[in-house]
């Protein structure tokens, strides 16, 4: 059933017409994602670089898991801010991950604006999906088997210009990040861009940890001069959970200029 309505949304947007210049695409699919003791998550993102047969239209990607090491999803959603049916204003959402089967989530997606109907998905870091798992007591460090066009019998990827992209995509699972740090990944994220930075660092050198900056931020707390903590901007010190930063390597320098001067006098 759902092959058919993806066939049937497709032949929608491509007898809209084609553009008078083709553009171009090819796809590369990551798996990225980050646990703790109790949660995997994992977010599925695309790489869609336009190159001379239009944007990219339509996707459909199978995550598969090991059930063995967790439960069935917790969450599944895909990214509907891009991929939609209807316009800006008024989206219309659609065939939700399919995670019926243990063991796999089918991502498919498709955008059809009736504003622009011409206009496809391209860029680096698309978001396609996101899923979130339950982890079973004793597994491993999570793992996905691998990642792959949801129909192997079917036009998964379609551009603008009905071009079917075919092994012009590529998938690959990346590393996954033990965030077991007490920090929100979205606040990571937001400051930091990445999943890397533990809640022990104080990336900005101000006194105060990175978990002590995400827990002060999360209760509205601010600093002495009455701002916003960041982990990346250094805020005032003797607020909340403020601890005085070891200078001593930065003093060093400072102590070799002393001597120099005391020598030369």
């Amino acid at each position: 059933m759902k092959k058919i309505l993806l066939t049937a949304f497709l032949c929608v947007c491509i007898s809209g017409g084609y553009a008078t210049q083709l553009l171009a695409t090819t796809v590369n699919v990551t798996v990225e994602g980050e646990y703790t003791d109790e949660l995997f998550s994992v977010q599925l993102y695309a790489n869609i670089q336009v190159d001379s047969e239009g944007e990219l239209l339509s996707a459909g990607v199978k995550i598969n898991y090991d059930p063995s090491q967790w439960f069935t999803p917790l969450v599944a959603t895909k990214n509907e801010t891009l991929w939609f049916i209807g316009t800006e204003i008024n989206k219309f959402p659609y065939m939700s991950p399919d995670t019926s089967t243990d063991g796999e989530i089918i991502f498919l997606l498709g955008r059809l604006d009736s504003d622009a109907p011409l206009e496809g998905i391209a860029g680096s870091r698309v978001l396609l999906g996101t899923s979130e798992f339950q982890r079973k007591g004793g597994s491993d460090s999570p793992s996905i088997l691998d990642v792959q066009v949801a129909y192997e019998d079917f036009e998964n990827f379609v551009t603008v210009n009905g071009i079917s992209l075919g092994t012009k995509v590529t998938f690959e699972t990346s590393g996954f990040t033990d965030n077991s740090d007490g920090m929100d990944n979205t606040w990571e994220l937001l400051y930091f861009g990445n999943l890397s930075h533990t809640g022990s660092e104080d990336s900005d050198n101000d006194g105060y940890s990175n978990l002590q900056e995400f827990l002060n931020a999360q209760a509205y707390v601010r600093d002495p001069e009455d701002q916003v903590f960041n982990p990346v901007v250094a805020n005032a010190p003797g607020g909340v959970g403020y601890e005085k930063p070891d200078n001593s390597a930065a003093l060093i320098p400072i102590l070799f200029l002393l001597m120099e001067k005391t020598d030369a006098q």
